[in-house]
């Protein structure tokens, strides 16, 4: 794992492929738990619809990332504000 000025980049798996979720993302996915109580992976396909094609795990980077921060909970497919 590796944090810069832009976001993380991250490598899951053997092959040594990162990928990268940027601080603007992250700001979002806050802000959307914030305001609605509830991030889906709806919202990350809508808000970044590249993002969620070429890189789809960031939504449960982002969603590991709120509940490392015990912000939110998951369930079933949703991540809940605490």
């Amino acid at each position: 794992m590796n944090v810069d000025e832009i976001g993380i980049s991250y490598s899951i798996g053997k092959n040594g492929r990162y990928k990268k979720v940027g601080f603007d993302v992250m700001e979002a996915a806050y802000n959307e738990l914030m305001k609605n109580g509830i991030l889906k992976r709806t919202w990350f396909v809508e808000k970044y619809p590249k993002q969620s094609k070429s890189s789809p795990c960031n939504f449960t980077t982002l969603g590991g990332l709120l509940q490392h921060f015990e912000l939110a909970i998951y369930n079933k497919g949703v991540y809940i504000k605490k």
